[in-house]
């Protein structure tokens, strides 16, 4: 009995719980973030047009 009232009052098993649930939710976060159609790559994906059109003006008018 004195073994099973010591494992309950550990809360080392319940930390990594947590930390799990944390980690859990930091992935679901920038995968959302970094997902092809998230803001993230919108605004890459701008930029880089942008930047190809640009070049590809540079190049033609010279």
């Amino acid at each position: 009995m004195l073994k099973l009232g010591s494992f309950f009052k550990r809360e080392e098993g319940v930390t990594a719980i947590e930390y799990a649930i944390v980690v859990a939710g930091v992935a679901a976060v920038v995968l959302i973030v970094f997902a092809s159609d998230g803001p993230v790559a919108t605004a890459l994906t701008e930029v880089f047009e942008t930047l190809g059109t640009t070049l590809k003006g540079m190049v033609s008018s010279s």
